[in-house]
């Protein structure tokens, strides 16, 4: 796993070759502003569940310094990946016994970083959720669990940080589901107890190489969050940003209309967004985040149904509406079409490269 994450990160490393063969570095060694910035870049990038694990076994046991630099980023940008990890994580935000102090206090270069400091230290934190497997000799794609670990270690971390004052400078939620389908927000009622602190939820839902492309598209016609979810139920009012990676438009209606006060609304399915059509009052910024293979020309246009959507009052009666356009690249003829016809709806169209 190791090898896996150097290779992915390799083009960070700019060393000379010789010294990475000698056992003993030779000088000068790297600047500590250095291994911080490269252990910040990886930590910070897209990480699966077992990356996330294979960095937090291994990190801490290079270096102190690396022992310095890792607790503060892990605490800072916490990933929950394994049960065994939300069970150890929850006692660290709370007093430590008398026992626990003295050894803290005579081993302070061995030592995770007080309470204190990592309820002050923490801003977001990241839940993966891996499925476990569906019907023999179909794809392994989890569709329902009461009981998953990872679920239960969701619904459970969220549950003590919106009763206690923990983490006061907890801002984002993510909350990343690989190889699951839709339904499990809902059916389990996983957003029940968000912290009302928390302003940017972002939910991910991923797919490993093996699952075929007609399944994950088949997944949105099993998704009945809409139907099962009680109108009124519970809202998400600290909500102002919400980001939803995944093919199916239809969640992000349902999570996005429980959220009052939402300004922001992120998502990378490009298809049919005339379902989003009206929005949210309050929302006024729309984010369409492409993949880098994504081209605005006529047949994506189309595909994309903005038009339809802004016929549909896509903003309704939000001020100074826009809409973020993130891509790979446009057309410049169509691009300007879609700018005027944004314009007609008083909506500003921005473009963001993905290359930039």
């Amino acid at each position: 796993m190791m090898d896996s994450l150097s290779t992915r990160f390799q083009h960070l490393l700019i060393i000379d070759p010789i010294i990475l063969q000698t056992s003993q570095p030779s000088w000068p060694y790297l600047p500590v502003e250095l291994i911080q910035r490269i252990l910040e870049k990886a930590w910070t990038s897209p990480l699966t569940g077992e990356e996330v694990t294979s960095m937090l076994t291994s990190l801490p046991l290079v270096s102190k310094t690396f022992l310095a630099i890792y607790n503060r980023l892990a605490f800072r940008d916490v990933h929950v990946a394994t049960e065994d990890y939300s069970d150890r994580f929850q006692p660290l935000l709370s007093s430590r016994t008398p026992e626990k102090e003295a050894y803290c206090e005579a081993h302070p270069l061995l030592s995770i970083p007080s309470p204190t400091t990592i309820n002050s230290l923490c801003r977001s934190i990241t839940f993966h959720i891996p499925g476990l497997g569906g019907y023999p000799g179909k794809d392994p794609i989890q569709l329902y669990s009461e009981n998953h670990p990872m679920g239960q270690a969701l619904s459970g971390t969220l549950y003590q940080l919106k009763r206690l004052p923990w983490l006061p400078s907890l801002r984002h939620i993510t909350i990343e589901y690989t190889n699951w389908g839709y339904n499990d927000i809902f059916d389990q009622d996983r957003l029940l107890d968000l912290p009302l602190r928390v302003s940017t939820l972002e939910l991910r839902y991923l797919f490993t190489a093996n699952i075929g492309k007609r399944s994950i598209r088949g997944l949105s016609n099993r998704y009945f969050g809409r139907q099962r979810w009680r109108s009124g139920h519970y809202s998400l009012p600290g909500v102002r940003e919400l980001i939803v990676s995944g093919d199916c438009l239809d969640i992000v209606v349902d999570v996005a209309h429980m959220c009052p006060t939402l300004k922001v609304l992120e998502v990378d399915e490009l298809k049919g967004i005339s379902v989003l059509a009206p929005l949210p009052p309050s929302v006024h910024t729309l984010v369409l985040r492409s993949g880098r293979g994504f081209i605005l020309n006529d047949d994506s246009l189309q595909e994309m149904q903005l038009e339809r959507a802004l016929k549909n009052k896509l903003f309704g009666s939000s001020e100074h509406p826009r809409i973020i356009l993130e891509s790979a690249s446009v057309d410049p003829t169509v691009f300007n079409y879609t700018v005027n016809l944004c314009q007609n709806h008083d909506i500003e169209l921005i473009h963001r490269s993905l290359y930039v």
